[in-house]
């Protein structure tokens, strides 16, 4: 029987649940843009939570967190120029190809001829654009007459803020912030007051323009937190329960919502990671299909939409997820599990790490 009342610390090693959960957050964003794409009302989460929370920023928040845990794990295991490395290896050669996949998938539904839509600048600069961080969210004559019109894929906004992360997680290893407990907290726990207290502030960091990526930010730096103190943070049933309701009581609108819903995501996620009766492992031959369901989702709801006018959100969702999921195995097993196994093996990082061991 699961003991929710017992204590317990995170474990080190790859004995978690973050695949799964990585996959429960992209199926929540999956299913919040079907209701934002088909204008419909009466998003689950939305009313589940009493609109203290929304499914696609719910989704997200997690991945961020989750994110800032193994992100700093992996700093912490590989030293700079080896996490360049790795984080870009993870990263781009998938998001370089969804942005391809959308580049396709217009050429089949666009209104311009197809010789103009391949030689449009628009065209050109949604890749290009993109692969530098200004993610570009709309191609020449796709998509115009859709209830969401225009947009091939606007889950990658997220992309350039993890990007930045990533420099916020060099700044800290480099600062040895990563492997002292309680200067992290101070440091991490003094930016999360500063964020909260003027959320204004959050647009201080490159490539992030709207206040809404704040809760994102927020639930990052809680995931470097939970990595430089998982030895001191126990994590205990009634811990979420707590958190939770605080979440009820303040509301999500109001600005301390907004750190009490991140606080209580990151300690809720760090519990169903590392509960040592709850592991659910995810088969090798499926792969993590995680950042493929992310990355690839948005373009294949809209054709969906496209093809059958006036789909419902639910049906959306079956079956935008089922094709979604298939593409993000052939993507794990062709090109990401491909790439990652590249790591170290790169002539500029290996020729670098050679020159600095002398």
């Amino acid at each position: 029987m699961l003991n929710i009342f017992k204590p317990f610390f995170p474990t080190p090693g790859h004995n978690n649940n973050f695949d799964i959960l990585r996959v429960i957050a992209a199926a929540m964003v999956i299913l919040s843009h079907g209701w934002d794409l088909t204008k419909s009302t009466g998003e689950p989460i939305v009313v589940l939570s009493h609109s203290a929370l929304i499914g696609g920023g719910l989704g997200v928040w997690i991945f961020f967190f989750i994110s800032g845990y193994l992100v700093s794990e992996s700093f912490q295991a590989r030293g700079l120029l080896a996490f360049i490395e790795a984080r870009f290896l993870r990263i781009y050669p998938a998001f370089f190809v969804s942005l391809i996949f959308g580049v396709l998938i217009g050429a089949c539904v666009t209104t311009l001829p197809l010789a103009e839509y391949v030689s449009h600048e628009q065209t050109w600069r949604y890749v290009y654009r993109s692969l530098l961080t200004d993610i570009q969210f709309t191609l020449p004559g796709v998509y115009a007459t859709l209830p969401f019109p225009g947009g091939i894929n606007g889950a990658l906004w997220t992309i350039p803020i993890e990007m930045m992360m990533y420099v916020g997680v060099i700044m800290a290893g480099l600062l040895t912030l990563l492997r002292r407990p309680t200067a992290a907290l101070l440091v991490m726990g003094a930016l999360i007051v500063v964020l909260v207290n003027d959320p204004n502030r959050v647009l201080l960091i490159p490539r992030i323009n709207q206040v809404y990526a704040l809760p994102a930010v927020l639930c990052f730096l809680f995931g470097m937190i939970f990595y430089t103190n998982r030895e001191h943070i126990p994590l205990h049933g009634l811990g979420v329960v707590l958190l939770i309701g605080l979440i009820i009581i303040s509301g999500r609108a109001k600005p301390p919502g907004n750190v009490f819903v991140c606080a209580a995501i990151a300690y809720t996620t760090a519990w169903f990671a590392f509960h040592p009766q709850l592991r659910v492992k995810i088969p090798s031959r499926i792969g993590d299909i995680s950042y493929g369901l992310y990355v690839y989702a948005f373009p294949i709801q809209q054709t969906v939409i496209y093809i059958f006018p006036g789909i419902g959100p639910w049906t959306l969702f079956a079956v935008a997820f089922s094709i979604t999921a298939f593409v993000a195995w052939i993507s794990w097993h062709a090109i990401e599990k491909r790439a990652l196994a590249l790591k170290g093996k790169l002539f500029v990082a290996r020729f670098l790490l050679r020159e600095g061991s002398q």
